[in-house]
């Protein structure tokens, strides 16, 4: 008879009701509802704290590990990529999956040539390369890229998502899928035309090397 969050708590309590000193959770939050997960996910810290516990969660959601680890552990295909604060994780990830997975960023292909770092959606001025330094790939937020509706667009809106706030959208663009995230009063309909266009100021990395720069 117990809902899906009492029966999360009370596991929690049985756990560390003999003195336990550690904890493995297993997709702890993945069978409750949105508000019951947000509750609990704000809770177990402060729990864990009180007991004078750690805990080794294993997810599938970054939002989620992000969210309360201290540390976290990024896998990939059975291997570690990066094990990191979640702060250093977010300002400097080390490969491009981590980059994708953790901030959800666009994956570009790019070719560099004296400085220049031309892409799918326009030319970047990079300096602050060592010479002969090979980059293939520029990692960039939804959230720096500019999305415009326009008849002639090189783009075409096959996917729209409403997240309260913002919309995010999935543009394709010579065969490569970009999502962008934008403002609400920027409202383009599925199948609708479009440009993309790299927005100045905000911060890209390029791989290998994980290297930070801003457009």
């Amino acid at each position: 008879e117990l809902s899906g969050g009492q029966k999360q708590r009370l596991a929690i309590a049985r756990a560390l009701a003999p003195g336990t000193s550690f904890l493995l959770l297993d997709e702890p939050f993945c069978s409750l509802d949105l508000n019951v997960k947000l509750r609990l996910r704000s809770e177990l810290p402060t729990i864990l704290r009180n007991f004078k516990a750690s805990g080794l969660m294993v997810t599938h959601d970054p939002e989620e590990a992000m969210a309360i680890c201290d540390k976290v552990a990024v896998m990939n295909n059975g291997h570690i990529d990066q094990i990191d604060e979640p702060s250093e994780l977010i300002n400097n990830p080390r490969t491009l999956f981590v980059s994708s997975f953790i901030l959800g960023n666009n994956i570009l292909k790019i070719d560099y040539s004296e400085g220049i770092i031309n892409t799918i959606l326009g030319s970047i001025n990079q300096n602050g390369l060592e010479e002969n330094y090979e980059i293939k790939y520029l990692s960039i937020s939804p959230k720096s890229i500019s999305i415009e509706k326009s008849l002639k667009g090189k783009g075409t809106v096959i996917a729209k998502e409403y997240l309260g706030e913002y919309f995010i959208y999935k543009v394709l663009i010579e065969d490569i899928y970009i999502r962008v995230r934008t403002q609400l009063a920027n409202n383009i309909e599925i199948g609708e035309k479009c440009n993309l266009n790299l927005i100045k100021n905000m911060e890209y990395f390029l791989f290998p090397g994980g290297f930070k720069n801003k457009i």
